[in-house]
């Protein structure tokens, strides 16, 4: 329980280290790169200890001295939705609470930019209420956006929510990994629970060797390219291919609008898989709302990726869903 859970300690800890991205190209050295990663230590009166990152690509609030004494001596669940703390210290934060209910919490929930957490206990005993939301609205699959800070400027989850979103619904689960290198993580992936899995072209340097993969594994095979990339990057794996994601909006965040330009890429594409594989999926990802769903189908898109059109404050899920549908009627 977290109930009497007071916060005794907050340490922070600045490094300069090496790592691999395409997100900051400064002081590139043969592919490595150096930044400021700032280590955030909370401690807890019942001995409970928690950890959190600040990197140099995180946008959303380094953590301040004013943060840290807001939140001394008290509890730290109380702050698990304030992301005016800063990235690491709103880490730290889930990551104590976690360990104090013994439920995995930052290796889980990873991003705490994501808000309005649903309780902990559903990763273990039922179906988040989002998911339940959604199975009763008659979508037709849940749709993973898998962000590992390098390919994109953000980070999500990974295999531990893959793996508990399984237990929870019997719905079709669509990992998209726009991660790096994503062959490294395919199988654990379809391990976890992934029905289909889709890789960025940008990601990997052996796209038909990772289709391969995934296909070899019983689930089915996707491609995805982001908006600057041309279609030709494609075109030779299409065969190879159960479905197509094309990106509406430059990934790694949630609540964008989608790009005009891209719906005519979108009916480029739908007489290239036409000629290629009839049977292949084209799916599009980002912006898409009400307002411009049929536009997307009309341009070709079968299967359609829906964020914060279905998930916001203004709307149920049952109702933003009827609208879509009913969008395209």
């Amino acid at each position: 329980m977290t109930a009497g859970l007071r916060i005794t300690e907050v340490e922070r800890i600045t490094l300069l280290v090496p790592f691999r991205s395409r997100v900051e190209p400064w002081l590139n050295l043969l592919n490595w790169q150096w930044g400021i990663v700032e280590i955030t230590r909370v401690v807890t009166d019942a001995g409970y200890v928690g950890y959190g990152e600040t990197l140099p690509h995180y946008t959303w609030g380094k953590v301040t001295d004013e943060a840290v004494e807001r939140v001394k001596g008290k509890n730290p669940a109380e702050f698990l939705s304030d992301d005016s703390l800063g990235a690491g210290l709103q880490m730290a934060l889930w990551d104590v609470v976690g360990k104090a209910l013994d439920v995995p919490v930052h290796a889980l929930l990873g991003n705490p930019k994501v808000r309005d957490w649903a309780p902990i206990a559903w990763w273990t005993t039922k179906a988040p209420p989002e998911i339940a939301a959604a199975e009763a609205a008659g979508v037709d699959y849940i749709h993973l956006d898998v962000m590992d800070g390098r390919f994109v400027p953000n980070i999500s989850f990974g295999m531990p929510v893959c793996a508990a979103l399984r237990r929870a619904t019997t719905l079709p689960i669509d990992a998209h990994l726009m991660i790096e290198e994503p062959e490294n993580y395919i199988d654990a992936f379809i391990d976890s629970g992934a029905d289909r899995v889709t890789v960025h072209v940008e990601a990997t340097h052996h796209l038909h060797r990772a289709l391969g993969q995934i296909s070899e594994r019983g689930a089915l095979a996707g491609v995805s390219l982001n908006p600057a990339t041309p279609l030709a990057a494609i075109e030779e794996v299409i065969p190879f291919c159960g479905q197509v994601l094309v990106m509406l909006v430059n990934p790694g965040f949630g609540g964008q609008s989608l790009i005009p330009a891209m719906l005519d890429k979108v009916k480029r594409l739908r007489e290239m898989i036409e000629t290629k594989n009839p049977r292949c999926l084209l799916q599009v990802d980002g912006g898409i709302k009400a307002s411009n769903i049929k536009r997307a189908v009309d341009s070709g898109a079968d299967t359609i990726v829906v964020g914060s059109a279905i998930y916001n404050d203004s709307t149920s899920v049952a109702d933003a869903v009827a609208e879509l549908r009913s969008a395209l009627a």
